[in-house]
């Protein structure tokens, strides 16, 4: 048994719940994956929270599609590692944060006279 086996079968569940616009359960997840539903829980805030949303008792997640098989491996991993995401729409997410951290620092600054 490969020490992945069990997060690919999270990364197929969400990557085919993403793709069909379905919500889930944690009961769900543990059957696909066979984890206890315990585990389950804990992912979905901890681990997974930039892609898997709570709505009352259903989950819906989100971004899972454009992440590698590997790259999902990286996010569940519990060393916490920096994913980048190179693809252009990333990129330029990246870039579009960095420049709105400029503007409220900028703004910040109280020795900055004019803040247009």
């Amino acid at each position: 048994m490969s020490r992945y086996e069990k997060v690919d079968l999270a990364y197929e569940f969400l990557n085919s719940r993403e793709r069909q616009s379905e919500a889930f359960t944690i009961e769900q997840l543990a059957d696909a994956t066979g984890w206890k539903a315990d585990t389950c829980k804990t992912y979905p805030s901890k681990r997974w929270h930039q892609y898997v949303e709570k709505d009352g008792e259903q989950y819906t997640s989100s971004g899972i599609c454009f992440l590698s098989k590997d790259e999902f491996r990286a996010v569940h991993s519990q060393k916490l590692q920096q994913t980048a995401d190179l693809s252009a729409k990333g990129l330029l997410l990246h870039k579009a944060k960095e420049f709105a951290l400029l503007a409220v620092s900028i703004y910040n600054n109280p020795y900055t006279e004019f803040k247009t």
